[in-house]
């Protein structure tokens, strides 16, 4: 059902299955399931359909993906090997003195 859903919507988000109703929907950990025949996500404290979800939240983690895959690029063409996408984004963060 969830596979149909992002297929007839086109989001490019990546999207996994870790378990027990749990995916991982681009950086986000989702939980889904089958409510009166309709498939939701939890959020907050209640459930959102699906397809709102992916609207509300798609844009962001593709953007999301957009600059994890432009931080890779520009990581490979400085020829800095050996650092992440995500090493680059947390570079300015202030690591406590021990």
């Amino acid at each position: 059902m969830l596979a149909e859903i992002l297929a007839r919507l086109g989001i490019p988000v990546p999207m996994s299955k870790i378990g027990g109703g749990y995916y991982m929907f681009g950086s986000k950990k989702i939980f889904c399931k089958i409510i009166n025949g309709k498939l939701v996500v939890r959020v907050g404290g209640g459930y959102m359909g699906i397809e709102e979800f992916i609207m509300t939240y798609g844009k962001n983690e593709v953007d999301k993906a957009g600059l994890a895959k432009s931080l890779e690029e520009q990581a490979k063409n400085s020829g800095s090997s050996g650092f992440s996408a995500a090493s680059m984004v947390n570079k300015n963060r202030k690591v406590p003195k021990k």
